[in-house]
């Protein structure tokens, strides 16, 4: 297609020195504005993280607190089924065993009833730290009534009530 001579002549061509030191200059300068580049456009990045990272370890967490009944963890609608009904119609007294552990110092209150440990005093709160087993009783004729547990900023609140159709007491977190 090109004889020898053409593609020779084309060899021959050389851009001078001065376009030649432009270019190359220019590559330079580009290429160097473009290695700083990088760490500008990762800045914002690094600094989200390092937020997200510092809050996760420094922001207080909410302490966990489990909640049992009669060995069982209160996750829905627990049934107590110890309830009769006495002469007068009336529910008679209830007994609930619960268990309740916590990772930080912890009150419990309630509405109703007493709260009994094994030393067998009667009160309406509880103060602890750790785990803590203890009966809810409530008296003849209660049909309803609430806990409220506070561990920090974490507070749940569990309720009691009596169901006549199923002739049981219905314990669930409100």
């Amino acid at each position: 297609m090109f004889s020898e001579k053409q593609i020779s002549a084309y060899r021959s061509i050389r851009a001078p020195e001065e376009l030649r030191e432009r270019v190359v200059c220019k590559a330079r300068k580009n290429a160097e504005k473009g290695s700083g580049n990088w760490a500008i456009r990762l800045a914002p990045i690094a600094a989200a993280f390092l937020l997200i990272l510092g809050l996760a370890f420094f922001l207080p967490q909410n302490p966990l607190v489990s909640v049992f009944v009669d060995g069982n963890a209160l996750t829905g609608t627990l049934e107590w089924e110890s309830a009769s009904r006495g002469p007068e119609r009336s529910v008679t007294a209830v007994s609930l065993p619960f268990e309740i552990q916590s990772e930080e110092e912890t009150v419990i209150s309630v509405s109703r009833g007493f709260l009994i440990t094994e030393d067998d005093a009667l009160r309406t709160s509880l103060t602890f730290d750790g785990e803590i087993a203890f009966r809810w009783e409530l008296r003849q004729g209660e049909t309803e009534a609430q806990m409220e547990i506070s561990c920090g900023k974490n507070l749940r609140r569990i309720a009691i009530s009596y169901d006549d159709a199923q002739n049981k007491f219905l314990i669930k977190e409100i």
